[in-house]
């Protein structure tokens, strides 16, 4: 399992997990721990590209927390980039799209190519494939429930909409069971709706496939609590600031800024 080598293309630098030390260096570990050829475990086989392991293996072998291993391992699923599935005796890594990682590539030591193994790819492709076409099954009327069910709030509900669209239309499409864990990750970077819908806005006004928390300077050592953003999203205005200030807002900012500067 140590000898050989695996292909790693420069092109990863433009990924958009790239930055993400925690989720590369577990994609990358999953690419080393994948098998080349299927193999035996128990009686079952795995699968050329996937391996047996567990959640505390993994936060061992990367020096991870299972926290951190968890929230990792579900970004990469989110994103179609490995699937997992729960065994008895483990959890099962498939690193989706193997072969377009590590196809026609010669091994070392003694890893060629029989006829058992060219089945094993065969049927290693085969799997993925059904993987990625069944996510392109999804309509959007399979997200909608999920988003009613989040929030009330129409604008709020109109931005996930357009994200999910978003997603679809760059082949990145969002997966219906583990939308949920998306919903839950917006959720943790920001319990306030309107907080919400300004991450989203951000991410479609910008092209990003995923969500990331609003960061804002500081003032007198005490973060700015964004209320002209408050002040257009009470009105409807989300996505325009272009409009004149009112006094009452001019006001409204004054006093807030009193008592932020204590």
């Amino acid at each position: 399992m140590n000898e050989g080598y695996i292909k790693l293309f420069r092109q990863m630098t433009a990924w958009e997990w790239y930055l993400d030390t925690n989720v590369k260096c577990l994609f990358i570990h999953c690419l080393l721990k994948a098998n080349w050829e299927d193999k035996k475990f128990k009686g079952k086989v795995i699968p050329r590209g996937s391996f047996l392991t567990s959640y505390d293996k993994l936060s061992k072998e990367l020096k991870l927390s299972e926290k951190q291993m968890r929230v990792a391992l579900k970004k990469l699923n989110r994103t179609n980039e490995v699937a997992s599935e729960k065994m008895l005796n483990g959890t099962l890594i498939t690193v989706l799209n193997y072969e377009s990682y590590q196809s026609e590539g010669k091994q070392e030591g003694t890893q060629r190519a029989d006829e058992g193994q060219t089945e094993g790819r065969r049927r290693a492709t085969t799997n993925n494939k059904k993987n990625i076409k069944k996510l392109k099954k999804y309509k959007l009327d399979d997200f909608i429930p999920l988003i009613h069910s989040f929030t009330s709030n129409e604008i709020l509900r109109e931005k996930i909409t357009k994200f999910v669209e978003f997603r679809k239309s760059i082949n990145k499409q969002l997966h219906v069971e583990t939308f949920n864990e998306w919903l839950d990750e917006l959720k943790g970077l920001s319990s306030d709706e309107l907080i919400q819908i300004k991450i989203v806005s951000k991410s479609l006004a910008n092209g990003w496939q995923g969500i990331f928390a609003i960061t804002s300077p500081k003032q007198g050592g005490k973060k700015d609590v964004l209320p002209d953003y408050y002040a257009d999203a009470k009105n409807g205005e989300v996505d325009n600031h272009d409009e004149k200030v009112t006094s009452e807002e001019i006001n409204a900012l004054q006093e807030n800024l009193k008592s932020l500067g204590g």
